[in-house]
């Protein structure tokens, strides 16, 4: 969280600091929702602006990342549910071309049925106790982006694995 008075970058750039290693999920909405300009469907997003988003935000965490912080990366898509492409990277000079054209595939995928931030949050949580029970040097900075229009779409006649446990409550 950011310290009071300052900005979300700060207690960013801050933990990079202070941390050395860094733990960053990118969460791509993937959901109907989004639209698609090449389609002729219109939409909240139908240009993937989030894409250039997400890949404008890869750009300043490499630079970040060139001044000694170890930073690896997880690009994740969600609608249902969170859907991982490919695993942990690490981003460097040498890899950084590559994620931001991993991410250009987020152009067309958005198509999702439900848009379940639920399932989504869960899935980057599970992702990131994993990765970090794995490292051995101290705890990491953990960073999650999220692009999304931010419509919360589920379909209500579907069973979904939260209900159930707010039902035994």
């Amino acid at each position: 969280a950011p310290a009071p008075g300052g900005s979300a970058f700060e207690a960013i750039g801050g933990c990079f600091a202070a941390r050395r290693q860094v733990l960053v999920v990118l969460v791509m909405d993937e959901s109907a929702s989004l639209g698609d300009a090449s389609e002729d469907r219109p939409g909240t997003d139908p240009d993937a602006r989030r894409v250039t988003a997400a890949q404008v935000a890869v750009d300043g965490i490499a630079n970040l990342a060139s001044q000694g912080t170890r930073v690896e990366v997880l690009l994740t898509g969600f609608a249902e549910r969170l859907t991982t492409y490919g695993g942990w990277r690490r981003l460097a000079p040498s890899t950084r071309r590559a994620i931001a054209e991993d991410l250009e595939g987020f152009r067309d995928r958005n198509s999702g049925v439900d848009t379940d931030f639920y399932n989504a949050m869960e899935g980057v949580r599970l992702a990131l106790t994993r990765r970090t029970a794995e490292i051995t040097s101290g705890e990491p900075c953990r960073l999650v982006l999220l692009f999304t229009d931010g419509r919360f779409d589920i379909d209500s006649d579907g069973a979904k694995p939260y209900a159930a446990a707010r039902s035994e409550e």
